[in-house]
């Protein structure tokens, strides 16, 4: 099989931004790190569509559960999100497909099966056919969300289920390292009732018991509020008080449910004594507080803290959906439960959410990222761009940050630019200059050393340090950067500036046939000879033909126009230039023969189509071109070259033969063939040595050296 070669060349003219990469959209890409970035990019836009769509960690889940982030391939096919061909082609039918395709920008249903090895396309066909069965919002239950995962792998509840619990333990693995404080502002208020606040305190139990409470790492705090509120276990009271039997001999006193003091004072609660920690206060609370007002205003407060403390909220069936997204950072900080018995699944969402370290920064300040001898230490922030245009940061280790302005997980995976602090640099600024009018830049710091890290920052309206870095330039669909060029990835083809899926892969093409990658036909193209079931190029030789002689110092061979030989006329516009060179025979000479039938196209002085023979001692005797200025020793035939069918044979002196035959873009013939002969050194002294004078058959000469004398000026 052979595939046009203009098909394979790069997009032209599109430059391209080539500090940036996006792993989303490249074909077999595996990894946590892609896995992550993918699920930020695709559901910070499905999660607008409607409020049904929660996916609930399932996601990430069903990756590795089912691929190992890509790395198992399951269908033949490497994708992150494996589905069997029939499920991809039930998700191109399904409701939802015409909304994906326009906001993601790509024709969804005209999708090949193939290019499921993109992260993102796989992502979307898993969302199509997961809505298609009507499963949203994705449950709580991890019991729910393996028989989700069932009903659409191969594997069982309990496969998904030992994954599911790999998963938390490597999460716990990674927090483990990380200085968290996190306070829980618990409802206490009549309306919970003491059922459902012991299934809250075995919640608290729950996160307790599977984080590493420790003076350097997570730091647990517990505030219940009612009518009033008070601190129950403070974040330094793991010193002296076991904090599992304190959760669960906390008592319930009921009341009503003001919301906004229990707020104001959980601000206290974080203290002073560890700036460098992430804090977190999450809010549980199953009803309206007693005024809204009040309770937005403090939750303004808790956001306006220089702190950047990263405000969750939990409610219960019945919770003021408009109370919770005022307390909440950001709408993924929120959790609606359905009931109270939601609270044993919620706490694997929770904790993944706070050991991701996404946190939303707005005033600069110190956090701390973990190191570790695995998996990289990593902290995700989500940097308040409004009014400013630069940051600046520095570090008290060697680390690695990614800066994004559309994607919530810079990384390895996704960024727009990648900078380093090194041992030469740390503990000093380092501006980072984006430019006005971003809302939100993301930035991901990754700790590839075993030691914790400080970082601090500052975001600044003006006083840049650094130049500006522009928004990338990125490039068409199935297209990457190489050296500020888009080119297609190598499942695509380029066809009229655009980067198609080349369908010639699984294609079966042969006898000289080629593959039209848009549609994965076979074709035979305008300017090859299609006869018989067999395709013809027309063929010339890249290179100078060597050319060995035998024992006795003889060789042969022939050559001939193309196509000649399947009796067929010459191509349009074909120019070629054929080169023999004989290897180690000093003194060699060539004779060249042209056999029948011979045709070329007739005109004057052969000035359409013309072979064109080089070196020729005796080339006047068969040449026919008596207007153009040429060499001497250059035959020139066209027509039916009736001298030459009287025997003709032509003295080519030397070790090189040159050939050269071109055609216009008019008539054609039937062509032409040259029969040649290699003669060792004692056959071609007699016409090739020097000499004094022109015989008018044969010049007695080497033409290479001697220009024979006499020479009629007319044949110029």
């Amino acid at each position: 099989m052979r595939v046009l070669p203009f098909l394979l060349a790069v997009i032209s003219a599109q430059e391209c931004s080539s500090g940036s990469k996006d792993l989303t959209l490249t074909p077999g890409a595996t990894g946590e790190d892609v896995a992550r970035a993918t699920i930020a990019k695709v559901w910070q836009v499905i999660a607008t569509w409607d409020s049904k769509y929660e996916e609930r960690d399932f996601f990430l889940r069903y990756a590795y559960a089912e691929t190992n982030y890509g790395v198992v391939i399951v269908h033949d096919v490497q994708q992150i999100w494996a589905l069997s061909e029939e499920q991809f082609k039930t998700a191109q039918k399904a409701p939802m497909v015409s909304r994906v395709s326009s906001e993601f920008n790509v024709n969804f249903a005209a999708l090949e099966f193939d290019e499921m090895n993109i992260p993102t396309y796989s992502m979307l066909a898993l969302f199509l056919l997961l809505d298609d069965m009507n499963v949203f919002p994705i449950p709580f239950s991890i019991d729910d969300q393996a028989t989700i995962y069932a009903s659409v792998t191969s594997n069982t509840l309990d496969e998904f289920k030992d994954s599911v619990n790999d998963l938390d333990q490597i999460t716990q693995n990674e927090c483990s390292s990380k200085s968290l404080d996190i306070i829980f502002l618990v409802d206490e208020s009549g309306s919970v009732g003491i059922q459902n606040f012991n299934l809250i305190k075995n919640f608290l139990v729950d996160y307790a018991s599977d984080s590493n409470i420790a003076a350097d790492a997570t730091r647990i705090g517990v505030r219940p509020f009612s009518s009033s509120t008070y601190l129950y276990f403070a974040l330094d009271d793991y010193k002296t008080k076991n904090i599992i039997h304190e959760l669960q001999n906390m008592p319930y006193n009921g009341g009503g449910t003001d919301t906004a003091t229990g707020l104001d004072a959980a601000l206290g609660d974080f203290g002073n004594d560890r700036p460098e920690s992430v804090k977190f206060l999450v809010t549980v609370t199953d009803g309206a507080s007693n005024s809204f007002d009040a309770t937005k205003a403090a939750a303004d407060r808790v956001k306006a803290d220089p702190r950047n403390i990263q405000s969750f909220a939990i409610g219960v069936a019945g919770a003021n959906m408009d109370e919770l997204e005022a307390i909440a950072t950001s709408k993924d900080n929120i959790y609606m439960l359905n009931g109270f018995s939601d609270f044993d699944p919620i706490k694997n969402n929770l904790q993944n959410k706070i050991c991701e370290g996404n946190v939303e920064n707005n005033n600069g300040g110190d956090s701390q990222i973990g190191g570790s001898t695995s998996q990289p230490g990593k902290l995700i922030m989500k940097l308040g761009m409004s009014g400013k245009d630069n940051f600046d940061v520095k570090s008290t280790g060697p680390l690695t940050f990614y800066i994004s302005r559309t994607n919530p997980q810079p990384g390895p995976a996704v960024y727009d630019k990648t900078f380093e602090i090194t041992t030469s640099n740390l503990n000093t600024w380092v501006n980072q200059n984006v430019g006005s009018g971003h809302q939100w830049i993301y930035l991901g710091a990754y700790n590839y050393k075993p030691s914790k890290a400080l970082i601090s920052l500052n975001i600044n309206s003006g006083g840049a340090t650094s130049p500006e870095d522009p928004d990338p330039v990125v490039c068409q669909p199935n297209a990457q950067c190489v050296g500020g060029t888009c080119q297609c990835f190598d499942q695509y083809a380029n066809i009229d500036g655009e980067c198609v899926f080349d369908r010639c892969a699984s294609a079966n093409c042969f006898n000289g046939y080629e593959c039209a990658p848009d549609t994965g036909d076979c074709y035979c193209p305008e300017d090859h000879l299609e006869l018989d079931g067999n395709c013809y190029a027309a063929e010339c030789p890249e290179s100078v033909v060597e050319v060995h002689n035998n024992e006795l110092g003889y060789a042969t061979g022939e050559i001939t126009s193309p196509w000649f030989e399947h009796g067929a006329e010459y191509p349009h516009n074909f120019d070629c230039t054929y080169e023999f060179e004989t290897i180690r025979a000093e003194g060699s000479c060539y004779e060249v023969i042209l056999e029948q039938p011979f045709g070329i196209e007739a005109s004057a002085n052969c000035e359409n189509d013309r072979l064109e023979i080089f070196g020729v001692l005796n080339a006047d005797q068969v040449n026919m071109d008596h207007y153009f200025e040429r060499d001497y020793d250059t035959a020139v035939l066209c027509g039916r070259a009736c001298t030459a069918e009287t025997g003709w044979v032509g003295k080519v002196c030397g070790n090189h033969l040159k050939i050269r035959f071109r055609s216009d873009h008019m008539v054609s013939d039937i062509g032409w063939k040259i029969k040649w002969i290699l003669r060792p050194k004692e056959d071609c002294d007699c016409h090739c040595e020097e000499c004094d004078e022109w015989d008018g058959e044969y010049p007695m000469c080497d033409y290479k050296n001697v220009r024979p004398k006499n020479r009629n000026p007319g044949n110029k």
